[in-house]
């Protein structure tokens, strides 16, 4: 038995004789006092060291005191000889997990018997978010069904990271905010107890991904599946307490209301066939806003990607005209650049000189969605720019547009450089050729297949990373052409 002593006296434990898996906080030992009184005592997985070596805070709000649904805690604290740090409580008899892993399958009425005891053991401690519910934490002891570990996230939240604290996610229990590194909030236990609500009526979680980031985006941006063949009243309210935003979930009390009005044996006149109808189009309705709610999160977040792709994409772009414009300024003497003027909510950047000018316009779509940027096409578009050299004498044009894309799914996003041509056929045939596209519909209708006013006069070219110095080489051999007047129309298009 090894001795430890913690704030109130001394303890013996095991280390050979170990009460369940080791979970993410530590493991639990056999463990009895000098009286021989037995005991179970948790070490937690922390490194004094890393938290300060400081002290853990049970023993106003557990320690001496007996509740109803929450294991007691007889000590805690730091063990004054090896700096581990130790929990020690009420011996229990099982755990919900034990009895899963053992097949026990529970039915709808055992679930929500269950389910009111955690509510009732969070209750009990209404200041206190437990952080870690699941089922190895929910023990059976006197009769009762108990919630065991309260505090132990608390304590390693406040002294470490919410990075570090990620690691000690359960995550099959985990909510969306602890995944997001969030704060969580009393509606965070709410998440984790639907959770195990699912795993009573089921045998598993909702959400079984092979791996920590299939179940995070599970958890993130899924909807639990459909319970079938249960309390129609018992699953709307699990899909309830499965929502991901933390806000929309029912309170602890609203949850405690809702188990207590769930009855199996109806004692109402009304007809049986109406009541089964209500639950069973109210568990449709909950199941529908469920899904409409991981819909709209899991949009959030990917549109949330989206704009971080098109910041990096202008950085990327304006990076690139810098070095042409660069170029041009550090071998020659009197080239003029003019930076960011704002025309129709546009940013334009140009460099001249004598008759030539080499303009980039930065294209912006308001109110566009990215999914509907090149709807027939289906090119991945995320923004676009255009780049334009003009000669003054004899007046002539050479523009191409610039995308930030996937062609196919399975390419890279990157700058694309395209140039348009028109139909022959067009009655109002444009003067200069090749030429840019300036709006998103137009130029979509180019690269979509079939024959529309505009077609590509040349196939989009990466012009970003490794082609960046043959994009610049391009356009410096126009910018010269133009400023000695031997800008022109290519010999054929497609060019």
């Amino acid at each position: 038995m090894i001795k430890i002593k913690l704030s109130l006296k001394t303890w013996y434990y095991n280390p050979d004789k170990q009460l369940g898996p080791k979970g993410g906080f530590g493991v639990v030992f056999y463990g009895e006092d000098e009286d021989k009184n037995e005991c179970a005592i948790k070490k937690l997985n922390v490194d004094a060291n890393e938290i300060g070596h400081r002290e853990l805070r049970l023993a106003d709000d557990f320690v001496k005191k007996d509740f109803k649904n929450i294991i007691q805690v007889y000590d805690s604290g730091q063990d004054a000889e090896s700096d581990n740090y130790y929990i020690v409580m009420a011996l229990a008899e099982k755990s919900l997990q034990d009895e899963l892993e053992n097949g026990i399958s529970f039915n709808d009425f055992e679930a929500k018997e269950i389910l009111l005891s955690i509510i009732n053991g969070l209750l009990e401690v209404p200041h206190i978010i437990h952080r870690d519910l699941k089922p190895c934490n929910i023990l059976f002891h006197k009769k009762h069904w108990k919630i065991a570990d309260f505090g132990i996230a608390r304590f390693v939240e406040e002294t470490t990271s919410l990075r570090t604290l990620k690691g000690w996610l359960s995550d099959q229990y985990a909510a969306p905010e602890q995944w997001n590194f969030e704060h969580p909030t009393k509606n965070t236990d709410i998440y984790a107890l639907g959770c195990i609500g699912y795993t009573l009526l089921t045998g598993s979680p909702p959400f079984n991904g092979t791996n920590r980031e299939d179940l995070k985006q599970q958890h993130l941006y899924e909807e639990p599946p459909r319970l079938k063949n249960n309390n129609p009243l018992l699953c709307s309210l699990l899909l309830m307490m499965l929502r991901k935003n933390s806000d929309a979930r029912p309170s602890i009390e609203r949850v405690k209301a809702q188990l207590e009005r769930i009855e199996f044996d109806s004692k109402t006149k009304i007809d049986l066939s109406i009541i089964t109808d209500l639950q069973k189009i109210g568990q449709m309705d909950a199941a529908e806003k469920s899904k409409e709610e991981a819909e709209k999160k899991f949009k959030e977040a990917h549109n949330k990607k989206l704009h971080s792709l098109e910041k990096q994409a202008w950085d990327i772009l304006k990076d690139i005209i810098e070095h042409l414009f660069k170029r041009i300024q550090d071998n020659t003497q009197t080239a003029n650049i003019h930076n960011g003027t704002s025309i129709n909510l546009r940013s334009v950047s140009s460099i001249s000189l004598g008759k030539a000018k080499l303009i980039i316009d930065y294209l912006i779509e308001l109110g566009l969605s990215y999914e509907n940027r090149f709807p027939k096409s289906g090119w991945d578009v995320i923004v676009g720019a255009t780049i334009l050299v003009s000669q003054e004498i004899p007046k002539n044009k050479w523009g191409a547009s610039l995308w930030y894309m996937r062609r196919h799914p399975n390419n890279d996003y990157r700058w694309y450089e395209v140039s348009y041509m028109a139909n022959p056929f067009l009655k109002n045939h444009p003067k200069y050729e090749p030429f840019e596209i300036n709006n998103f519909s137009d130029a979509d209708e180019a690269a979509a297949p079939g024959i529309g006013r505009y077609q590509i006069a040349h196939n989009p070219e990466p012009i970003d990373d490794e082609n960046e110095e043959k994009f610049i080489e391009n356009w410096l051999k126009r910018f010269v052409q133009a400023f000695k007047s031997q800008l022109q129309r290519p010999s054929r298009l497609p060019y």
